[in-house]
């Protein structure tokens, strides 16, 4: 339905945003007169060989972690004590959490640490 959209426009420019998005931008890789402006990519380009094609730009989305791990050291409870220092992250099994996921996992958090990760398929 979107490549059907896509066409019945026949736009100069597309703005893809989120991974899912890229599905369909990437069929106009390289294809002249489009020009291809993705955002919010967890992962990396060159699945949707953004790597090879001339006509792309982009920007990637990843978490500020150095940023929340500073925050995380800071915070302090009432008692004036840090809240805490073994982390737990909890996240849905969408495609681009898994990303996530793996990118929270490979990061350093010390003095934090990263005790375990999971990932729900539903809310409940």
């Amino acid at each position: 339905m979107a490549r059907h959209q896509i066409d019945s426009v026949n736009p100069t420019l597309i703005i893809a945003v989120d991974d899912d998005a890229q599905l369909v931008a990437m069929e106009f890789n390289n294809k002249p007169g489009i020009s291809i402006v993705f955002a919010g990519i967890n992962g990396a380009i060159e699945p949707n060989g953004y790597d090879k094609a001339a006509n792309v730009t982009g920007i990637l989305e990843r978490k500020p972690l150095l940023d929340v791990r500073e925050a995380l050291v800071a915070m302090r409870g009432s008692s004036g004590r840090p809240l805490g220092q073994r982390l737990f992250h909890l996240g849905d099994n969408s495609e681009s959490v898994l990303m996530d996921t793996a990118e929270l996992s490979r990061f350093h958090w010390a003095p934090l640490s990263l005790v375990d990760s999971k990932n729900v398929p539903t809310f409940e």
